[in-house]
């Protein structure tokens, strides 16, 4: 797996500059929320499964698994896929919750502990969360 860059490898300009957000979620409302962060300049990481985001399948493909609504919906964002089920992925997703403001997912989180109501992220009392419904 490639290491994530550095926030100071990428430029990210705007409002939201210096802002991290973790997105966790899937299919088109979360995405579209997160990628408007993105474009405020928020530095956006896309946190996907081994099976990858379904939008990846949807429509004509330019490249193997990146249709256009993928892509569209997926701009000014990193990626990194974690197998959340697995001790090590946890492990290596709640080192990114430390240093991250914000962190959108589904409602449905139990995946990553904690309830339908809101996740648990170990000790990240200094980020917000974003659900989606």
């Amino acid at each position: 797996m490639n290491a994530i860059p550095s926030p100071s490898q990428a430029t990210h300009s705007g409002p939201l500059a210096g802002v991290k957000v973790l997105d966790l979620t899937a299919v088109l409302m979360g995405p579209s929320a997160t990628q408007f962060l993105g474009d405020l300049g928020a530095d956006v990481i896309k946190v996907e499964s081994i099976d990858g985001d379904s939008t990846r399948n949807i429509g004509p493909f330019g490249d193997e698994k990146m249709g256009p609504i993928y892509l569209g919906l997926n701009r000014n964002k990193r990626s990194i896929v974690l197998d959340l089920k697995q001790e090590k992925g946890r492990e290596a997703f709640l080192r990114l919750v430390k240093t991250a403001d914000v962190v959108a997912c589904r409602k449905s989180s139990n995946a990553i502990g904690g309830t339908t109501s809101q996740p648990t992220f170990g000790n990240c009392n200094n980020c917000g969360w974003l659900a989606q419904y």
